[in-house]
């Protein structure tokens, strides 16, 4: 399991690719049939990586917000 200061440091370098992948995510050399197109990253990628690791950061113990308790019943009275 990753320390939660990892994890914080991944989210930051996960925030800075993708806003280097919104300002250019695909650059085209040359015009027509011949260019020549180099891809940056998938922005969807970038974005799925970001949920994960937010819901890492929020389950992980060392989180100073911490995980809340569950809520338990112990008895319902429907109505």
């Amino acid at each position: 399991m990753s320390t939660y200061t990892e994890l914080l440091g991944r989210k930051a370098n996960y925030l800075a690719a993708e806003s280097k992948a919104l300002k250019a995510q695909e650059y085209a050399m040359g015009q027509g049939s011949t260019a020549r197109r180099l891809a940056n990253a998938n922005l969807a990628e970038i974005r799925d990586g970001l949920k994960y690791l937010d819901t890492q950061i929020a389950r992980h113990p060392d989180n100073p917000a911490g995980a809340r308790p569950a809520i338990r019943f112990s008895r319902l009275i429907p109505r």
